[in-house]
């Protein structure tokens, strides 16, 4: 290492899903590499001495972090320990549900898992906003098919969109 990055605070903690280029590395079989291990320890070890694998039970999994281990519930289950089977809702013409956020959310991530079953071609599954609609994501179904639509910059009103147009959603 040449003594200009000794100043360099360096990095303790864990790496994962590093892509370049779309090329996924495994950093556990490195072409090179000094004081690394595989598996990130310090997350593994905070689910099995905390956790005790039936702390989620049947429906989740534990996800360590370096400061508390949470439960990841799987579709269909949640609460802190996956206990709590959620029930789903019919939706008619003109309903709908909306939540107001009791906490902030992360500003650089957002992870929306949904099921549905519908025999509709047109219809909006679910929508998130900021406060005055500037910046938002919409998740529809328009002619049979998966669309999403956003626009994350509330300086600008260019909407942009996703398709999932190899598959019909209205069975």
């Amino acid at each position: 290492v040449p003594t200009t990055h000794l100043l360099v605070k360096p990095f303790d903690g864990c790496i994962r899903n590093v892509k370049h280029n779309s090329k996924l590395y495994d950093l556990a079989e490195p072409g090179l590499s000094r004081n690394s291990i595989p598996g990130c320890r310090p997350t593994e070890e905070v689910c099995n001495n905390n956790y005790q694998g039936s702390r989620c039970g049947d429906h989740g999994r534990c996800v360590g972090s370096l400061r508390s281990p949470t439960c990841e519930c799987n579709p269909g289950w949640t609460g802190p320990y996956c206990t709590l089977e959620t029930m789903p809702s019919t939706f008619n013409q003109q309903s709908y549900v909306k939540y107001a956020l009791s906490f902030e959310p992360d500003r650089f991530t957002t992870e929306i898992q949904l099921r549905f079953r519908t025999r509709e071609e047109q219809g909006e599954l679910f929508r998130v906003s900021d406060q005055h609609n500037r910046e938002y994501g919409i998740l529809e179904i328009t002619s049979s098919r998966l669309r999403f639509r956003y626009n994350l910059n509330s300086l600008r009103t260019e909407e942009k969109e996703i398709w999932l147009t190899s598959m019909y959603v209205d069975d």
